[in-house]
């Protein structure tokens, strides 16, 4: 399995033992002493049968561990044997026409060590009392053994309407395995209630499980390469492998022949199958087995455990974990693209399809659907017709058929270093790039097919590339493709927030382009080290193979080599400094290629994953953006008229006009580069409220977050002091600005994120004013309300590591101050212990941001001493060993 589905080895060097072999056949009841003592004494030892259990379990595990297949159907055996043995003891009580079936994963043979156990006692028309003797006891013995049942005991007639009545009931039905009891029960059960439901509603139930299926693929968000994926109910996972056999049981067929009536399956793809599902057998055993517990999800700290317990092992090129991980999404990959053949074998069936309406000499649309006009790959096809699905695809915007891409996929072998370089097969392929509408959708399908991992190998080599860390939800080539599918949804986006992205979008020349950056941008990952530098370098030879002009290949290079650095100056720097506009637009050379870097960036952080986008970055990104582009066309960055007739204009007509002009005289020069007039219309209101009190505070939300202006006077320490105390009430800082004016007052901007359920509480921002007066007024211990603040707080998860402490402090990026940049693992209270240990050297903050992906923190302060930058080396690496020693 690799790139698209197709039948490659993982391309990461990480050794795991014996994987998805094939398992035996072993249903048969094994001979258990010990539980056969057990459960032929004449009394029924129920809490030795339960240990007994779990010694026999626990021994199995480790026998098979590594084959998921043989443990399950080892520890179906165990639990057939011990069941059989108990329903048979019960029947000795009252031997009613009663038959036993496994249900569930239990008759499907696909037993972890902690599955529930699914009975079905099944009779003929009997009186209730007679069937509940025999149930009641069994049932309460397999509770007492461990076994966590459960139970159902249904008539023979009653089971036939449950099963038109219920789906949930049907699908148990057809699966139901005999265990023991009346051989004519299981006889009748087959021809009295499952043939006719085959031949009356067969069709119907696959339906209703294709629909199923898909809406449990939307729920899971629609990939299979998601970071914490559900290796059961998830897309890929081994529900999808049961929709495959549902669908052959309502047909009364095998899994095997049932594929093998869907085209261009192979009898690899078959071993495929079996290979994967023995994969997902085997991580949820494992799973269960280090957990204690029934477990699905393969939450990111459990990935690593499963992995060493697999045998994976770091390599250069991966972690275990990530080598792992690769062969999950591999075998996910190849369950889903089973599963779609047969959602199409069902469809197909669902009715005859709709007008095939012609589009080429070779291809049709149906139903919105890209077909053949005829049967098959057309044998005189031209290599190029490869490309020329995808472009018909997209032109129409069309979902390209199944079977239209098996055909693709079985003609791979065309696609060699003359066909990439084909100026014909570059021109169809970056026409499919340019288009407004159905790009990302086409790029999903050549992915799928494989076709665009084998023509654009430096993108193949993502297939399932995994990155261990939680900031990131998918694979890279996931990740990749949804950055394209970013740009095409910048086209329709109406939020008030999406106007700059689409106007940008709507002026580029060559959107291509950029589809073509995000395509290329993480292509260095699969080669580990510095992803950047090695994407870049890959740049030259995609440029020559498409033929590009030398103004558009340098475009492209430019932005595969910095496509981080509007997202890093944005967050880190001092956007009001005009020096950081000025080498930010120098860097950027131009309004076209910065408008391309916008886009970019933008659709590379909405493509991370939740959280990685919010209205802050935003703001700070689009900020950037229009800033840049006013310096780049000659534009004035300040807006007309001067600073005191716009905070005037700002406060209205009843405004105190004196009070905001001797505002104005004493706060700093930046301040009014820094501060928005509508803000310092209501800075004299905050300063004249601190008569007789050590804080005033307002508080304006923005979108997602919300600016606290914090005014009181001037102290030691007290930047650190008040991130302190915000930390303490539980709220996330990205922002600050510091302003001291001439009489020793002090307004400080907080910009602030709060946890959902803060927001909607009204009563939050005066519990912060309020912490903060304690504090300033010594009624309150700060380190103790963040060291209660910790305590509230959930450890971290297992799989994170420590992250390497850095600063670095440079005075080149502000012509006014030092700049400082903090990297360091993550805690409460870090913005204030850091802050704390700048204040300690003398130095003062005028501004800092602070920004946390993960568990890493990446803070940044402009600081200067005595209104002068730190000049020497010595100063410098006394502030370093201060803030690392934090």
């Amino acid at each position: 399995m690799g790139s698209g589905g197709t039948a490659k080895a993982p391309r990461v060097a990480a050794a795991h033992e014996g994987m998805g072999a094939p398992a035996g056949h072993r249903l048969a009841s094994q001979p258990v002493r010990d539980l056969d003592a057990i459960l032929d004494a004449p009394g029924l030892d129920l809490p030795a049968l339960r240990g007994a259990l779990v010694e026999e379990r626990q021994a199995r595990v480790s026998q098979d561990g590594h084959d998921g297949r043989a443990l399950a159907e080892s520890l179906t055996g165990l639990v057939d044997h011990t069941v059989v043995r108990l329903f048979r003891r019960a029947l000795d009580v009252e031997p009613p026409s009663v038959a036993l079936f496994a249900l569930g994963g239990y008759g499907r043979a696909e037993l972890a060590p902690f599955s529930d156990v699914d009975v079905l006692a099944l009779y003929r028309d009997i009186p209730t009392r007679a069937i509940e003797g025999v149930v009641t006891p069994f049932v309460q013995w397999l509770w007492d053994a461990g076994l966590e049942p459960g139970h159902a005991f249904r008539s023979l007639n009653r089971s036939a309407e449950s099963m038109t009545a219920d789906l949930k009931a049907a699908t148990a039905m057809l699966e139901a395995r005999f265990l023991a009891g009346d051989q004519r029960l299981r006889e009748d059960l087959e021809q009295q209630v499952l043939a006719p439901f085959r031949a009356r509603h067969g069709e119907g139930f696959a339906r209703a499980k294709l629909e199923e299926m898909e809406a449990r693929h939307r729920d899971q968000g629609g990939s299979a390469c998601v970071k914490e994926p559900e290796v059961k109910e998830g897309q890929g996972g081994l529900r999808d492998v049961h929709f495959i056999d549902w669908v052959a049981l309502a047909r009364g067929t095998t899994r095997r022949d049932l594929l093998r009536e869907a085209a261009g399956v192979t009898p690899e793809d078959l071993e495929g199958l079996e290979a994967a599902r023995g994969l997902l057998l085997t991580v949820r055993a494992r799973m269960h087995t280090l957990e204690g517990r029934r477990v699905d999800r393969l939450e990111m700290a459990l990935q690593p455990r499963v992995a060493a317990a697999a045998g994976y092992r770091d390599s250069p090129e991966a972690l275990a974990v990530e080598g792992f991980m690769r062969d999950y999404y591999l075998a996910a990959r190849q369950v889903e693209r089973m599963a779609e053949h047969v959602a199409a074998l069902v469809r197909r069936r669902r009715g005859p399809l709709g007008v095939r309406r012609p589009i080429t000499d070779e291809l049709a649309a149906v139903d919105l659907r890209l077909y053949f006009r005829r049967e098959g790959l057309p044998g005189a096809a031209p290599p190029g017709f490869l490309l020329e699905v995808f472009q018909v695809a997209q032109r129409q915007e069309l979902q390209v058929s199944d079977e239209v891409l098996e055909a693709v996929r079985r003609d791979l072998g065309r696609v060699d270093d003359e066909f990439r370089s084909d100026p014909a097969h570059a021109a169809a392929f970056l026409s499919i790039l340019q288009g407004s509408a159905g790009v990302a959708s086409a790029l999903y399908a050549m992915h799928r097919s494989g076709l665009l991992g084998e023509y654009l190998p430096e993108f193949g080599a993502l297939s399932c590339l995994v990155q261990f860390d939680a900031y990131h939800e998918y694979t890279v080539d996931e990740h990749t493709l949804h950055a394209v599918r970013n740009i095409e949804a910048f086209e329709h986006a109406q939020a008030p927030e999406d106007t700059a992205r689409r106007t940008c979008l709507h002026m580029l020349a060559r959107p291509d382009l950029v589809r073509l950056v995000l395509l290329l941008h993480d292509t260095g990952k699969a080669k580990g080290g510095n992803h950047v530098e090695a994407s870049t370098a890959m740049v030259p030879q995609v440029a020559r193979r498409l033929g590009l002009p030398q103004r558009d290949a340098e475009h492209v290079h430019f932005l595969v080599e910095n496509h981080l650095l509007m997202s890093a100056t944005a967050e880190h720097r001092d956007l009001s400094e005009g020096a950081t506009i000025r080498a930010f637009a120098e860097r950027v050379g131009g309004l076209e290629r910065l408008g391309m870097l916008y886009l970019v960036t933008c659709a590379d952080i909405m493509a991370v994953g939740h959280g990685a986008w919010t209205r802050w970055k935003d703001a700070l990104v689009t900020d950037l953006y229009r800033k840049t582009a006013e310096l780049l066309a000659g534009a004035p960055m300040a807006a007309p008229g001067s600073y005191l007739e716009r905070v005037l204009a700002a406060a209205g007509p009843t405004a105190d006009r004196d009070a905001i002009g001797r505002h104005l005289e004493r706060v700093p020069e930046r301040y009014a580069l820094e501060v928005e007039p509508a803000a310092a219309a209501r800075h004299p209101s905050l300063v004249a409220g601190l008569e007789g009190r050590a804080v005033t505070m307002d508080a304006e939300a923005r979108g997602e977050g919300t600016t606290l202006w914090i005014c009181t006077r001037d102290r030691p320490l007290l930047f650190a002091q008040l991130a302190g105390c915000l930390a303490a009430r539980g709220l996330n800082i990205v922002g600050a600005y510091a302003y001291t004016r001439s009489d020793g007052v002090v307004l400080d901007r907080f910009d602030v994120s709060l946890e959902e359920a803060d927001r909607a509480d009204p009563r939050v921002w005066g519990r912060t004013e309020e912490t903060l007066a304690q504090v300033l007024g010594g009624q309150a211990d700060l380190d103790a309300l963040l060291a209660r603040r910790a305590r509230r707080v959930p450890d971290r998860p297992r799989f994170e590591q420590p992250r390497p402490r850095r600063v670095l402090i440079s005075n080149k990026v502000s012509p006014r101050y030092t700049v400082v940049d903090v990297s360091m693992q993550d805690r409460i209270g870090l913005l204030h212990g850091l802050a704390a240990a700048i204040g300690r050297m003398g130095c003062d903050i005028h501004f800092a941001r602070a920004t946390t992906r993960a568990n890493l923190a990446v803070d940044v302060f402009y600081v200067s001493r005595g209104g002068l930058k730190l000049a020497s080396d010595e100063e410098q690496q006394a502030l370093r060993d201060a803030l690392l020693a934090v």
